[in-house]
C-alpha cells in the first residue's frame, strides 16, 4: 500500500462527522437499544439451549469406568500425613508444645 493511498484514506475518515449538534439522548437511545437487543438475544438463545437440553438433543459423553488410581503407597503416604497432624493435635491439646505468647 503506497503512503498517498494511505494517507487519502485518513482524509475520507475526516469527512466522517458527529454532526453540528452533541445529542446525548440519541447516544443514549442508541445504546440502550444495542444493549436491550443483545439481552434479548443472549436469553433467547439460553431458553433454546435449555429446551435442547430437556429433549435430550444435547447428552454428555459416555464416561470410561471408574479406575482406582490409588494405590497402597499412596495410601500410606495420606495415613502419614493424617497421623503426623493427630500427634500435633495431641501435643497442641495437652499443651505441650512450646508457642511464644505475645501478648506477653
Amino acid at each position: 500500500m503506497k503512503l498517498s493511498a494511505f494517507l487519502e484514506s485518513i482524509q475520507s475518515l475526516r469527512k466522517i462527522r458527529y454532526g453540528n449538534q452533541i445529542r446525548p439522548v440519541r447516544d443514549w437511545f442508541i445504546l440502550i437499544t444495542v444493549a436491550i437487543v443483545l439481552l434479548v438475544l443472549g436469553a433467547s438463545w439460553n431458553v433454546l439451549e435449555f429446551n435442547n437440553v430437556i429433549a435430550s438433543k444435547i447428552t454428555a459423553p459416555q464416561s470410561s469406568p471408574h479406575k482406582n488410581a490409588l494405590n497402597g503407597a499412596t495410601m500410606q503416604k495420606v495415613q502419614d500425613i493424617f497421623s503426623v497432624r493427630a500427634k500435633r493435635q495431641l501435643k497442641y491439646e495437652s499443651k505441650d508444645y512450646s508457642l511464644a505468647d505475645p501478648s506477653k
